[in-house]
């Protein structure tokens, strides 16, 4: 596996983590509930999206194109979980924010560090 999705991998629900407990630390039991709920649905659409990648780059151009439209039918379903959870189930909004933005936290924070633990160009390893 790519070092970089390794450590995505792992940044994702490190920092879900941290958001849960500073939401509950800092917030109410609902602000904590709904970061909770937020990092589960941030963890659960970055293994999808690395699965469909990972998928779509190793296949033919007509598979590809079959798993092109299921990263599309994946992003409407996120929406309609993110609507669903919000509107119908009265997540509180802040908290489930701050949960589900550990999937760019840890996109974020994979990268940084990966690419930090490389040589710059023109040094040697």
């Amino acid at each position: 596996m790519n070092p970089t999705i390794h450590r995505i991998t792992l940044a994702v629900p490190a920092l879900g983590l941290a958001s849960v407990v500073l939401a509950f630390l800092l917030g109410d039991a609902r602000v904590g509930i709904a970061a909770s709920v937020g990092a589960v649905v941030a963890l659960a659409n970055w293994m999808s999206l690395r699965w469909l990648v990972r998928r779509a780059t190793q296949g033919t151009v007509r598979s590809r194109n079959g798993l092109m439209v299921l990263l599309g039918a994946k992003m409407l379903l996120l929406g309609l979980v993110c609507w669903g959870l919000l509107a119908r189930f009265g997540l509180e909004p802040f908290g489930f924010a701050i949960g589900l933005s550990s999937l760019v936290g840890g996109i974020f924070l994979g990268s940084v560090f990966v690419s930090s633990a490389r040589p710059a160009l023109g040094e040697e390893s």
